[in-house]
């Protein structure tokens, strides 16, 4: 697992704990301010799709990325 995952994995598993705090305080700001924070994110991995995604739409999956196999049969790399 690459420590991009790893960290993705641990701020999603916090995230619903951080926004039930936060409901639970009955500020109806910090839940404004936790809402916006989160729009934000989600404007920037947006902004990070178009800039680095690629278009797959109708492709098959092995037109978008070489697969594993073709790589480890062109490098002579062992699968085990």
């Amino acid at each position: 697992m690459s420590n991009a995952s790893a960290t993705n994995q641990s701020v999603e598993s916090k995230v619903p704990a951080r926004f039930g705090q936060l409901i639970g305080t009955g500020a109806k700001s910090d839940l404004l301010i936790g809402f916006g924070i989160a729009a934000a994110l989600m404007i920037v991995a947006a902004i990070a799709e178009l800039i680095f995604g690629v278009r797959a739409e109708q492709r098959s999956l092995e037109s978008v990325a070489t697969p594993l196999t073709a790589i480890q049969q062109e490098t002579g790399a062992s699968s085990t």
